[in-house]
């Protein structure tokens, strides 16, 4: 048997932390499981056979399922480390010790040397997170 994503909607908004997705225990849902928000992209079809592969999955936020109840469960955005820099008392302490990037949004990835003609770029996300959105598990079960 092949494994398979679960797949929901988010059903209820708390407050900015706390989401209620419609997947429970009936689904295999457990503490700690982790799950993407998302909307659907473009469709990406196969360069050889042209077969659609599906829309790419346009990533809003990761969560982590804090209380699991049958049908659904609450999740919770993952937890961050401490960084250097908030737990120093000198600040320039704090400016030698760091060897993190200054901020979490920071990404540091080397180019790819690709054909700029055949790139497409992607749909700007919407990072807003509404009732209804898609939910699918990080895993596969």
């Amino acid at each position: 048997m092949s494994k398979q994503f679960l797949r929901g909607l988010v059903a209820a908004i708390l407050d900015d932390q706390r989401l209620i997705i419609n997947l429970g225990m009936e689904q295999g849902v457990s503490c700690g499981d982790q799950f993407i928000v998302y909307e659907e992209g473009d469709q990406i079809n196969d360069p050889q056979s042209e077969e659609s592969l599906g829309g790419l999955e346009l990533v809003k936020t990761i969560l982590e399922a804090v209380h699991v109840q049958e049908k659904m469960a609450l999740v919770m955005p993952i937890r961050k480390e401490t960084t250097t820099q908030s737990t120093v008392l000198s600040a320039t302490l704090a400016q030698t010790h760091t060897t993190t990037p200054s901020s979490s949004n920071d990404i540091y990835r080397d180019r790819l040397n690709v054909q700029k003609k055949q790139t497409k770029g992607l749909k700007q996300v919407n990072g807003t997170i509404s009732i209804g959105d898609k939910v699918r598990s990080v895993e596969a079960v």
